[in-house]
C-alpha cells in the first residue's frame, strides 16, 4: 500500500511534463483590447546548438469583437552577428463567412500561428525576435493577447 502515494506523485510529474512550457517564450495582453502597431513583443534567448531543430510561432487569442478575418504580422529575427532577417506573414483566422478556423473557449479564440518548423540557428550565442503587426490600421480592436514561442523539434519532426 506505500506505493500508491509514490505511483500518484509519479502520475503527477507526467502530466506536468506533458503541459510543459514552451523552450522560449514571451507574450503580452492587451488589457484595452487593442493591439497599437507600436507595441513591439520582443523574445531574447540563447542558441548553444546549430543543429537543433526549433518550430517558431506566435501564439494569438482574439475575441469575437476582432473585425478581420486574416492578420498580418511581421517578425524580425536578429543573429548573434547582427544580421537581421525579416520574415512577413499573413495569417487566415476565419472564412469570409465569419467562421473562426479556430475553436473558441469561452469569449477567447485561440490560434498558434506557425511560420517556421524545422528552423535552425547557425551562430551560437544572443538572438532575438520582434514581432509587431502590419494592418492597414495602427490600433487593431478584439486581440486579449499576443506572443512569441519557440520550441525544440524532436527528430522525427525535420
Amino acid at each position: 500500500m506505500k506505493w500508491k502515494p509514490l505511483l500518484g506523485l509519479f502520475l503527477g510529474c507526467l502530466l506536468m511534463q506533458s503541459c510543459q512550457k514552451h523552450w522560449a517564450e514571451s507574450g503580452q495582453n492587451f488589457d484595452a483590447g487593442c493591439w497599437e502597431a507600436t507595441d513591439t513583443l520582443l523574445l531574447s534567448f540563447d542558441n548553444t546548438d546549430t543543429n537543433q531543430v526549433y518550430r517558431l510561432h506566435f501564439p494569438l487569442e482574439v475575441t469575437e469583437d476582432y473585425p478581420f478575418n486574416n492578420i498580418y504580422l511581421r517578425a524580425i529575427l536578429t543573429s548573434p552577428s547582427g544580421e537581421a532577417s525579416v520574415i512577413p506573414s499573413e495569417f487566415k483566422l476565419s472564412s469570409n463567412a465569419g467562421e473562426w478556423y479556430s475553436e473558441p473557449k469561452g469569449d477567447i479564440i485561440p490560434f498558434n500561428l506557425s511560420i517556421a518548423d524545422g528552423l535552425r540557428f547557425n551562430q551560437v550565442g544572443a538572438y532575438t525576435v520582434k514581432l509587431f503587426h502590419f494592418m492597414r490600421d495602427d490600433q487593431v480592436c478584439g486581440i486579449n493577447r499576443a506572443g512569441i514561442a519557440l520550441d525544440q523539434a524532436t527528430a522525427n519532426a525535420e
